[in-house]
């Protein structure tokens, strides 16, 4: 059973997760001790690393130069702390678009397989399976494998073909403008026609920054973007399937 409020409920508390993320580095980086105590365990992960490579090569005693080396990247590292630290800033928002659009597709293939389970004859009519397989596993296993598979084949689909599937074949749309400007409290200027063009968008930065733009500095547009979409779709969905599967579906 899928609650209606659930989904935004479990984003709730992740907006406080990363809020607390950031506000923990704000309070790190304006923290003086704090830094240099940093600092000073890098310098001595830095050196246990120095020791145990010599360990290894065993070709030669530590020396001074070894801890001037030491040092030097300890210097280095307090002199440039704050561009880490400003680099430790864009993680956290990189990591934010990562798990908002992974909470996303999770959401809408539980939403998927939910609906397939409600009314089983949703699956694919033209499907033939073996009179064996139903023996051997029996109904409820074959009818169980069959709906995880159908949600895997549509979770691999692009944004576009996996909102025609819900609109065509599960009666769920993924967005109303109207309802969207609503939830949201935007001005029409605000509000983009087509939401699943946005959802597009921020799957595929997801996947630029996991696959191929590792250093992407996230803006704060894409930010509320990824925030505001991934989170909508899938309530929106949740709220048209009480009426149409309320077996699997409730308000509360």
């Amino acid at each position: 059973m899928i609650k209606v409020n659930e989904y935004a409920r479990r984003m709730g508390l992740f907006d406080m997760h990363i809020e607390l993320l950031r506000q923990s580095l704000k309070h790190f980086s304006n923290d003086k001790k704090a830094m240099q105590a940093f600092v000073d365990k890098q310098e001595r992960e830095c050196s246990k690393r120095v020791d145990i490579v010599l360990a290894i090569d065993q070709d030669r005693p530590r020396d001074e130069l070894d801890d001037i080396v030491v040092k030097a990247e300890a210097d280095r590292l307090r002199r440039e702390i704050q561009h880490h630290v400003e680099f430790a800033d864009n993680k956290i928002n990189q990591m934010e678009i990562i798990l908002r659009c992974a909470y996303f597709e999770a959401e809408m293939k539980d939403i998927h397989r939910h609906c397939l389970c409600a009314k089983p004859a949703l699956l694919r009519g033209d499907k033939e399976i073996a009179l064996g397989r139903l023996v051997a596993d029996g109904e409820d296993k074959v009818l169980e494998e069959e709906i995880e598979a159908e949600v895997e084949r549509i979770d691999r689909q692009s944004a576009k073909e996996k909102a025609k599937y819900f609109k065509d074949k599960l009666g769920l749309k993924w967005g109303d403008p109207k309802l969207f400007q609503q939830f949201y409290h935007l001005k029409s200027s605000e509000v983009h026609n087509d939401l699943v063009l946005r959802i597009e968008r921020y799957s595929t930065l997801r996947n630029e920054i996991v696959h191929e733009h590792t250093d992407h500095v996230v803006q704060p547009d894409e930010l509320k973007g990824a925030h505001t979409y991934f989170t909508f779709v899938p309530s929106f969905c949740c709220f048209q399937a009480v009426k149409l599967y309320p077996t699997h579906f409730a308000e509360e």
